[in-house]
């Protein structure tokens, strides 16, 4: 909701979450209180950390699939934050201090995303080739594969998965929806951003992704290869 109670624990259940199982909270408090304490100082960083109720938030919240209300839930204290920085300077400190907040949340909680869903889920780990002695069939796959799209409320198709090729296209985005309908459309790129940043130390393998939702494509093309593959290897089709 717009405005609305952000993601607290009175904040609405509106998909059933797995009972017990916990993931963090993907508004980081600790990255939000540096990410404005390094350009407007630690005293305006406990103001606004309070008025935005980043202070309060719970460090963890209720592992399962995330559908866009629920989403807007929990990014909604980071739109709460950049308009509090607006009230105190122009829009360039704000989105700066934004972009800090957003991206280091991202890589403090989405590396536990990914492997926060529970064994009986069956999801994939997207951002890693298949373990050893891995096979399901094509349907399988699928399946798996929109598990994990749920938790990460998106929507796509799994193209390739394989030890050394993982690609899908993303062809619905909560996570832009939801900024759009906060009314910040601006914040959206951080958020592809954190992707790309998540990737950087990756042991294996790193992200080519030619397409963006967020950057006005049509859909989100995300290529992950091996480190030592060439820029342009694995693009057909």
């Amino acid at each position: 909701m717009v405005g609305g109670r952000s993601n607290g624990p009175d904040a609405p259940n509106t998909l059933g979450h797995m009972s017990g199982v916990t993931r963090p909270n993907r508004v980081q408090k600790q990255a939000c209180r540096q990410a404005v304490a390094e350009i407007l100082g630690d005293a305006e960083a406990e103001a606004i950390l309070s008025e935005a109720r980043i202070a309060d938030l719970p460090d963890v919240l209720p592992s399962g699939p995330r559908d866009l209300d629920s989403l807007l839930n929990e990014l909604q204290p980071f739109v709460d934050l950049y308009r509090a920085v607006l009230r105190r300077a122009d829009q360039k400190v704000a989105l700066a201090v934004a972009r800090q907040a957003i991206v280091r949340s991202g890589l403090e909680s989405h590396s536990h995303d990914a492997a926060s869903q529970p064994g009986e889920t069956q999801g994939l780990n997207l951002t890693s080739p298949p373990p050893p002695g891995f096979h399901a069939d094509p349907g399988e796959l699928q399946r798996r594969f929109d598990v994990a799209m749920s938790f990460f409320s998106c929507d796509g198709k799994l193209l390739a998965y394989t030890p050394d090729y993982v690609r899908f296209h993303v062809t619905g985005c909560n996570w832009c929806r939801a900024m759009e309908r906060a009314d910040a459309p601006e914040l959206i790129p951080f958020f592809c951003e954190t992707d790309e940043r998540f990737m950087d130390h990756h042991p294996t393998h790193r992200l080519v992704r030619p397409t963006a939702i967020g950057l006005g494509d049509t859909h989100c093309d995300f290529v992950f290869v091996p480190r030592a593959t060439g820029a342009n290897e694995h693009r057909e089709g």
